[in-house]
Order: C-alpha cells, then structure tokens, then sequence
C-alpha cells in the first residue's frame, strides 16, 4: 500500500499558538487582494426630443468633442446625485 502524504508540510511554517501567531511579524507570503470589481451593466434610456433640442445637443458635443451619452449621463449624474 503507497503511503499517503499530505499536500502541506508536516511541520508548521508559521507559528502554532495564537498568541505567537499575533506577535509574529515576519510579513505574510501572499497577499489576498479584494475580488476585481464589475462595471455596471448600463442600462437603455430612450427620450423623444424635439428635433431643435436634439440638433442642439450634437452640436453642443461635437464642439467640446463628447458624445451625447457621455453629456447626458454627466447632466442626470448631477442632478441625481446618490445620497
């Protein structure tokens, strides 16, 4: 019968009790960085401008060189703002 190992070692790398755990300082080999974090899925808006309004607002963002999202989403971002 093949002897059975276990796949960490047998002796304790780090210290046994939790008081020397605690005062141990020797620096942690891994460090556990937070889940990456999901962008929001967006969601679609559909507005019925005029078509005055709307020529206005392309002309507006060609200028500053945005796009209409962008300006909308910046115009509702301000004034609904989270609490």
């Amino acid at each position: 019968m093949a002897k059975k190992t276990a796949p960490f070692p047998s002796k304790p790398i780090r210290p046994t009790t939790g008081d020397e755990w605690v005062n141990d300082r020797t620096p942690a080999t891994k460090v556990i960085s937070p889940p990456p974090v999901k962008p929001a899925k967006p969601k679609r808006l559909t507005l019925d401008l005029t078509d005055d309004l709307h020529r206005r607002i392309k002309v507006a963002c060609s200028v500053r060189g945005t796009t209409m999202v962008e300006e909308i989403t910046k115009l509702l971002e301000k004034e609904f703002r989270e609490p």
